[in-house]
Parts: C-alpha cells; structure tokens; sequence
C-alpha cells in the first residue's frame, strides 16, 4: 500500500528511532534470552512504524489477504534462484565461500520474528517510509532504491548477509516502485524469510 511521503528529515529520524530499538535487544537478551528480546524490538519496531504510518493513497488492487498470501507464495519459490544469483555475484566479488553463515531460527520467538515481524517492520521502514521520501528529493527514484537497499544492508552482519540483503532490497524496491503495493513486499519478504526457516531446520534435522 502506497502512503503520502514524508519530507526525508523525518523518515530518517524514523529509522535512527528503529535502529535504537533494535540495538536494544543487545542489552535485553541478557534479561529474557535472545530470542524472546528479537521478537520483542522487532514487534516495538513494527508498532512503532505502523503507529506513525499516514493514510493509504492507493489500494491495492486485490484484496489483502489474497495478495499477501500469493506472494508469500512467490517469495517461497524465488527464493532458490535469488541465492543462486547472490552467491554467482558473491564469488564475482570475491567473498569467501566459506564464510557463508546460515540464517539460525531454532525456537518458536525467533521464527515469529524472522516470517512475521521482521518482513512488516523492514518494508514499512525501508521500502515505504525511506523509499518515498528520498525518491521525492533530488536523488530521484533511483538514488532512493539504492541508498534504501544499503541501509537495509547494514543492518546485517556479515559480508554476505550484506550482500543478499542488498540484492534483495533492490528488488522489494523494485516491487514497490512498480506495483504501488506495500504488501506484496511484506508477502515476498516472509515468503523469502520462510524459505530460510525452512532449509535451516531441514539442515538440522539431517545434521
């Protein structure tokens, strides 16, 4: 869903108040454990960003739950090819194969954040608040998709996390920029996150 931009001052306020939540959790799996502190900032994110939200410009043009459900079904599938493509571009740039880290869900709080929380907070974030704002300064709707993509990025912690999530901003913004929507971006980001879940507990189960 598309909603009036905001001037670029205030989304990036946004996001340094998001950051601040998320750096929290540090200090609050100490006191409830990793992940029920994960689930917690990413759920204070998520509220925080939709307590803040304008109204909705456009609808989109088939019923939510429809459209949420059938792209979390694309995302599922994309998944494969997207990593294939990433990991093609990784070793181009030379990364070290071997440092490739799995995405590690292993409890219930931690699988709700990563295919729920997570997918809602980030797009709200980057791919409507920032995307809109900075595509209304001069940098234009390119520049917007790739500082977006980077600061998506950097939020993550290795090399290649940094990439993936980059490549996969790119295309969430793409999205976004062409089909007006915000929730087919939430439904391809969980379907994306879902497929993670998916191949890290299928490896531990074979490990």
């Amino acid at each position: 869903m598309k909603s009036a931009p905001v001037p670029a001052g205030s989304a990036l306020l946004v996001m340094l108040a998001v950051w601040t939540v998320l750096w929290s959790g540090s200090m609050l799996s100490s006191l409830i454990g990793q992940e029920s502190a994960t689930l917690l900032v990413f759920a204070l994110s998520a509220a925080l960003l939709i307590a803040t939200r304008r109204p909705c410009l456009v609808r989109p043009r088939l019923p939510d739950v429809a459209l949420l459900a059938l792209s979390i079904a694309m995302g599922f599938a994309a998944h494969p090819p997207l990593c294939f493509a990433i990991a093609v571009l990784g070793l181009a740039l030379g990364l070290d194969p071997g440092a490739v880290s799995p995405l590690g869900v292993s409890g219930f709080p931690l699988l709700i954040a990563v295919v729920v929380a997570a997918p809602v907070f980030e797009e709200l974030l980057y791919r409507e608040r920032l995307l809109d704002a900075i595509a209304a300064t001069p940098l234009r709707t390119g520049g917007a998709i790739l500082l977006t993509s980077a600061l998506f990025a950097l939020t993550h912690l290795t090399p290649w996390q940094m990439l993936g999530s980059f490549v996969v901003g790119v295309a969430l913004a793409l999205v976004r920029r062409f089909s007006g929507t915000l929730t087919a971006c939430i439904g391809l980001h969980a379907g994306l996150n879902l497929h993670s879940v998916r191949d890290c507990a299928v490896e531990a189960l074979h490990g």
